[in-house]
């Protein structure tokens, strides 16, 4: 059986005259500062003789100490003194004011103190009484209050710039029944901070506020109505008036009779959003109308206009339109029905799309991707306005996978409306973790707003190969140009395992902008030799000899013996040193000199693979006894591209670091004339050394 736990008790105190006016009794210890206010608004409410008066209620916030004070006070003429007062007060919790309340049960908890009969039974707490939250029960109608006085006051005191406002009574006990109207017709945050006095003798304050309602006698009118701004002023004798709005209409007949009346618990509903300020309560009531009477579409349209009329800029109002427009469907709207609105309002100026967390609300609306698609269909298709890129921006940035899908297949121009306007959905791993054919599309749309997204082509060509799309006809390389080369080699040389996942597509647009592939191994200061192997693959050697520049970019990235592994580093020289030996380039020598020494000694330890000496052999020298010496091959194929005057002479001292290596090749230069001269011309070429001498010798 679920258990609801009571609420907290009425705490009381009691305040009279006792060598000067203080605190005779009480249930509860306030906070110093919580006592000394209770004690001054306990006093008379002026400074007035002692007359006779009516009791009068008065109604404050203790906020230091989480209380709501509701006093009545009466005069004491028994008193030694003039002018001296009872005051019992009632200390409610705030928490106790939330819910539909019936403050007029509370009235007969009020007992005039008496001198002589002591104040023991102030001194324990008081329940709650019951019905006070009941709902159900009618409330008793404020049938005595005239229709238009409960129209004036609610007309000065939400209706005005500035609430604070004096009723003119013939006596005090007139003013109860209206005031606490007025407090039962509003929400938990409001009562707890409102402020009134039903028996003004003189301006009453709170913090140096004025109180909001006072009610005074027509003689001391002019005392209350002391300050720098006079306050509204309502008289208990107006007549009626058939004018009144209908929001001020509808207040006053919920204040007359609110158990038939929706208001009150609407205010209570909606009021949990909003703060204790007055001028939130015409609008709430003008939405609580809107509601009433519309259906969702025609109730958000309304509701946006009035938003707008009412807090025309954006930063004002936040509170109100997050109660009614926002997240968490405060007012019962469908979401989107009040997305839609708000992206197609023409008056987006007056609303905030952060503060109404216009994106995250979008996203969500996938849980129905039916309507989701809809409202992204149709918003691609008018006018954006701030929000409208919001709720765009959200439905592009969640479209799941499933979704994607659909609107690939079924609307494609969907995809570039949404990547036009969201790039960044662009570059999402959804997009391309998806059919070949759906790749194709999403690349198309690509297209057709190539220049939106290419701040992000980095980011999308990187995601496309994190997922091993493979787009084509278009590829990524065609939507972005040959810029993006670097991007995707860049991506291969990050990890050993991505020379294995380039899809084809990819190779062949890559191979066909040699230009731009060298250009990123000349930018680059160090290349992983299996990516340099696998560039040269794609590109092929052929290709390369005839490229100066590609020749001597390669050349930069083959490292030095013992920098890399023996078995990669001899794959990629020994596949460079053909394309250096197959060209008649005078560059092509920068590429033999990187290549020539690890070759050569890994042949000399036959660690030369097969079908890379197979690819060097058709370029070098044959013989028919020394066919098996691949370094006497190697030395005769360098000798021979010297001899021939392919290889211009000047550089045969750079061809090799080795001098051992240099030395076999001067050697084999020897044993024929036109190797003398190459020897003789290269010799005049370097400067006195150990080389020159070698050269030079015999």
């Amino acid at each position: 059986m679920l258990h609801v736990s009571a609420p907290p008790p009425i705490q009381q105190t009691v305040h009279g005259y006792s060598e000067g006016h203080c605190l005779l009794a009480s249930s509860v210890r306030l906070p110093k500062d919580a006592d000394r206010l209770v004690l001054l608004l306990s006093d008379l409410s002026g400074s007035t003789g002692g007359e006779q008066f009516d009791p009068y209620l008065t109604g404050y916030p203790v906020a230091s100490a989480g209380y709501y004070a509701l006093s009545r006070t009466w005069p004491a003429p028994e008193m030694p003194r003039p002018g001296c007062v009872w005051t019992h007060t009632l200390l409610i919790r705030d928490e106790v004011l939330g819910g539909l309340i019936r403050p007029e049960l509370l009235l007969p908890l009020f007992r005039r103190p008496s001198h002589g009969h002591g104040y023991s039974e102030y001194q324990e707490a008081i329940p709650v009484p019951d019905g006070f939250h009941d709902t159900s029960a009618r409330a008793s109608r404020a049938a005595n209050v005239g229709q238009s006085v409960v129209e004036g006051l609610l007309r000065a005191l939400y209706g005005s710039a500035d609430p604070h406002t004096v009723l003119a009574v013939p006596g005090y006990s007139f003013a109860d029944a209206p005031l606490l109207a007025i407090w039962r017709l509003q929400w938990q945050s409001l009562r707890e901070r409102f402020t009134f006095c039903g028996g003004s003798r003189g301006p009453r304050t709170l913090e140096g506020e004025p109180f909001i309602l006072q009610a005074a006698l027509e003689r001391d009118l002019r005392r209350v109505e002391r300050g720098p701004t006079p306050p509204n002023l309502v008289s208990w004798t107006t007549g009626t008036n058939p004018a009144a709005e209908e929001w001020v209409r509808d207040a006053a007949e919920a204040c007359a009779d609110p158990a038939s009346n929706t208001l009150q618990e609407f205010m209570d509903r909606i009021g949990r959003g909003l703060p204790g300020d007055t001028i939130f309560f015409r609008p709430v009531v003008k939405a609580h109308a809107i509601l009433r009477d519309s259906g969702d579409q025609s109730a958000v349209a309304r509701l946006i206009k009035l938003a707008a009329e009412e807090y025309p800029e954006a930063e004002k109002g936040r509170e109100f339109k997050r109660a009614f427009l926002g997240a968490g469907k405060p007012a019962g709207l469908a979401e989107l029905v009040v997305l839609r609105g708000l992206a197609l309002s023409k008056q987006h100026k007056a609303f905030d799309a952060e503060d109404l967390d216009i994106q995250a609300r979008s996203a969500a609306l996938w849980d129905d991707s039916e309507q989701a698609l809809d409202l992204l269909a149709s918003l691609l298709t008018a006018d954006r306005s701030p929000l409208a890129e919001k709720v765009i921006y959200g439905l592009a940035t969640a479209l799941p996978m499933s979704s994607i899908g659909q609107v690939l297949e079924a609307s494609p121009e969907i995809i570039a409306g949404v990547i036009g306007h969201s790039p960044q959905l662009a570059s999402s791993p959804k997009l391309w973790a998806s059919k070949p054919e759906y790749q194709r599309r999403a690349a198309s749309a690509l297209v057709t707003c190539r220049d939106t997204v290419a701040s992000r082509a980095d980011e999308i060509i990187r995601s496309a190969l994190n997922e091993a799309a493979d787009p084509t006809s278009p590829s990524l390389l065609d939507v972005f140009g040959p810029s993006s080369v670097p991007t995707v080699l860049d991506w291969v040389d990050t990890d050993e395992r991505h020379l294995n996942r380039l899809p084809p597509g990819w190779r062949s647009a890559v191979a066909n902008r040699q230009s731009q592939v060298v250009e990123w191994l000349n930018s680059r200061s160090s290349v992983r030799p299996e990516t340099v192997a696998f560039v040269l693959a794609m590109i092929g050697g052929d290709a390369l000899t005839s490229n100066a520049a590609g020749m001597t970019a390669f050349a930069k990235h083959v490292p030095q013996e013992g920098a890399a592994s023996q078995a990669a580093l001899t794959r990629l020289a020994g596949r460079l040193l053909r394309v250096s030996l197959a060209s008649e380039l005078p560059e092509a020598i920068s590429l033999a000199a990187a290549c020539i020494d690890p070759v050569y000694h890994a042949a000399a330890e036959s660690r030369v693979p097969d079908d890379v000496w197979q690819e060097l052999t058709p370029l070098l020298p044959d013989g028919y006894w020394w066919t098996w010496d691949r370094c006497y091959r190697l030395r005769a194929g360098i000798a021979e591209k010297f001899r021939s005057e392919q290889w211009p002479a000047a550089r045969l001292n750079d061809v090799t670091r080795d001098d051992a290596v240099f030395r076999e090749i001067v050697a084999e230069l020897k044993e024929h004339r036109s190797g003398r001269r190459v020897l003789a011309d290269a010799a005049r070429t370097v400067g006195s050394s150990s080389r020159r001498e070698l050269m030079l010798s015999n």
